[in-house]
């Protein structure tokens, strides 16, 4: 029969769920999405490239996503809170570690890639958490939830501007981000124990029931057992009798018995340790979710995931430059765009959200058609020369990336089931990633 309902499904204790999730990526991805204007300052602080400067944001962003499957993994045999609570300690230690800088090289190890680790743990538990606390408002939830990233970018970056500007300089900014995320270790405990997750995907299991039989359980060893006496009940004979085997040797019942009860290891010690290899590296292949590389509908949603963010990221970090060198705007004015991209993500998110819940359209239409406008107007980007349009590009990039990344867990929920959701975004991860880490410096050289 069908599991009890949950009362801590569509609601309850989902809803602090969703309150944690969304202030945790507010602070994470805010403090990614302010990068354009650390980037400035590292440029003047260290004199070095364009280039080489926006580096530390790709491989800070290439990381996060990068540790997908590492995040997928431990979220699995621990729990979201768990790897949550190690994602705020690391980045922690990552960001207090930039402040000793002594030239960009050392900031690639410290803020790109150990921040980046810490990221990565942190964003998971987000998805994870929320998606297995809703079904018919889980679109609903994860909008709210993932709009933290733009409310954040949306007051990180002036306040940003402000810290640098009149206060505290890089270092200082980047030190008081790290007091912020500090909270991040309060807010990891509303997640809930891997308890609760086993027995979520146990109630979204096919309930069908096998018969029950009057005999008592059986485990691998009493079944062997059961086949050496029935071996041992064909062979009887008249008592004292030998018995004949293939081999010249004899051996009385007794003997036979005792020999039926030697360990495998005893006798072939190299083939137990191959044997335990081998479970071994099954073990990994399916916590990390491997299997799902065998499926072309993945492969191709990946390969889509990869060829977006080859280029997603350039907004973020180029937009700001870009207005002052063109001279259409003061400092403020450019840090506004970055909050623009903030505000029109936040809608995006919620909106499309909600939209994805109450229409009949299917979810991969809609993600499609967010996906081709996000891609067509920043294609347009090189021909933008005036401040007012560059402000409408920055809120229709936002709105359309926004409605794409909150789409994206619900489209693999879609595809390949709720179980599959954990591993499915750790390897979507993974492939976002490198496309980061490969894309985002190319446009500075």
């Amino acid at each position: 029969m069908p599991p009890p309902p949950n009362p801590n499904i569509d609601g309850g204790w989902g809803w602090a769920v969703v309150f944690s999730t969304f202030t945790v990526r507010f602070i994470s991805h805010g403090m990614i999405y302010t990068f354009g204007i650390y980037y400035v300052e590292f440029r003047k602080y260290f004199g070095t490239t364009s280039g080489a400067a926006s580096l530390v944001m790709s491989i800070l962003v290439g990381m996060t996503n990068i540790v997908g499957p590492i995040s997928s993994a431990l979220v699995n045999k621990y729990s979201c809170r768990t790897v949550s609570l190690m994602g705020s300690a690391i980045s922690c230690i990552g960001l207090l570690l930039s402040l000793a800088a002594p030239r960009i090289e050392y900031l690639y190890v410290t803020l790109g890639v150990i921040t980046g680790f810490g990221f990565g743990l942190l964003y998971l538990p987000t998805i994870t958490s929320v998606a297995m606390h809703f079904e018919n408002k889980r679109a609903t939830a994860m909008g709210i939830s993932s709009s933290g990233s733009g409310v954040g970018s949306l007051v990180l970056a002036p306040l940003t501007e402000w810290l640098i500007d009149y206060y505290y300089y890089w270092k200082g900014a980047i030190l008081i981000t790290t007091g912020i995320i500090m909270h991040c270790f309060v807010l990891s405990l509303f997640y809930c124990e891997k308890a609760f997750f086993v027995r979520r995907n146990e109630s979204v299991e096919d309930s069908r029931v096998e018969p029950e039989s009057d005999s008592s359980p059986i485990s691998s060893n009493s079944l062997e057992s059961n086949k050496t006496k029935e071996n041992v009940r064909n062979l009887r004979t008249d008592p004292g009798e030998k018995l004949r085997l293939y081999y010249s040797s004899s051996l009385s019942e007794q003997d036979l018995a005792r020999t039926s009860m030697l360990p495998l290891e005893a006798l072939c010690p190299n083939e137990e340790k191959k044997n335990k290899c081998l479970k071994l590296l099954k073990s990994l292949y399916k916590i990390l979710g491997l299997p799902l590389l065998k499926d072309y509908v993945f492969l191709i949603f990946s390969l889509s995931r990869l060829l977006q963010y080859l280029g997603v990221m350039t907004p973020s970090v180029y937009l700001y430059d870009r207005a002052l060198k063109l001279g259409i705007a003061t400092n403020l004015q450019a840090s506004f765009l970055i909050s623009l991209i903030g505000v029109s993500n936040t809608l995006g998110k919620i909106l499309f959200g909600i939209f994805a819940d109450l229409t009949s359209w299917n979810v991969l239409y809609i993600y499609a058609i967010c996906l081709l406008i996000n891609g067509i107007s920043t294609m347009m980007t090189s021909l933008i020369t005036h401040y007012y349009s560059m402000a409408i590009y920055s809120f229709v990039f936002g709105l359309t990336f926004g409605a794409t990344s909150n789409l994206t867990s619900i489209v693999l929920v879609e595809l390949f089931g709720l179980k599959a959701l954990t591993n499915s975004y750790g390897l979507v991860f993974l492939f976002t990633g490198l496309a980061i880490t490969i894309g985002s410096p190319v446009p500075g050289e």
